[in-house]
């Protein structure tokens, strides 16, 4: 569970309803037309942009936002420099039955087993990063969209409210629904974006490059692994790619 994200969320949203509790009746902020406009209309508008099956797909991606868990990038370089004692004492047929908690490093060590050159073993694990990239950029962008989408929808119903208003300027009573229509569509669009879309979408990113950079530890340490450096140098190649805060306090 990511504590920040939630926190995060939760503190916006109470804030944004305190502000309106403190103002006076919660029930002026309530208008279905603007928020079908809002909703409805920013999701239609997002599909309209991205294939069916990426839309799906990039809803279900979102729960990355607030709830991941992998080994931290200090913990694949233990697991790695075991793997590597491993295969320097028993040989690459070892490393076979060994239980890895990391699905790209288990991939990278099953091309060792197999036998695969370094130069392969590069090629085909940074392949499989790119992949990574434009299938993580999918749902990341996406939200992106609803992000811009949503406050032009409401600059729509905005616009929607004020004709409506403007049409009935005869009948006093009509223009307090227009009215609302238009300031609150503004506002569930400013929210939608602000409070919602956009936050994921930066999150999503975050955890992409998170994901990324400790794909290229990974790379970096199989090559190694398969090209027989010795421990030492082993250790520099990941721990140039660990920040510092990550990085063991102990002594070797």
């Amino acid at each position: 569970m990511d504590l920040a994200t939630f926190i995060g969320f939760i503190a916006s949203t109470a804030t944004i309803f305190l502000s309106i509790w403190l103002g006076g009746s919660g029930s002026d902020f309530l208008n279905t037309p603007s928020a079908l406009i809002v909703v409805m209309g920013t999701l239609s508008v997002t599909l309209a942009k991205f294939p069916l099956s990426k839309f799906v797909l990039a809803f279900a991606a979102a729960g990355r936002a607030f709830y991941h868990r992998e080994l931290s990038n200090s913990e694949v370089r233990e697991e790695i420099l075991e793997l590597a004692k491993t295969l320097k004492k028993k040989g690459p047929l070892a490393l076979e039955d060994q239980k890895l908690s990391n699905p790209f490093l288990e991939k990278g060590v099953r091309l060792i087993v197999d036998g695969f050159k370094p130069d392969v073993i590069r090629q085909v694990l940074l392949k499989e990063i790119s992949l990574t990239i434009e299938e993580q950029s999918i749902g990341r962008n996406m939200f992106k969209s609803i992000g811009a989408v949503a406050p032009a929808m409401g600059m729509i119903g905005t616009l929607v409210g004020l004709v409506q208003m403007l049409s009935h300027l005869e009948d006093p009573s009509q223009l307090g629904p227009a009215m609302a229509i238009a300031l609150l569509t503004t506002l569930y669009g400013a929210v939608l974006a602000h409070a919602f879309a956009l936050p994921i979408a930066d999150k999503l990113g975050y955890r992409m490059r998170e994901e990324i950079a400790q794909r290229e530890l990974i790379v970096e340490g199989v090559v190694a692994m398969q090209n027989g450096v010795n421990m030492i140098m082993l250790e520099e190649i990941l721990d140039s790619h660990i920040v510092a805060g990550e990085k063991r306090t102990e002594p070797r």
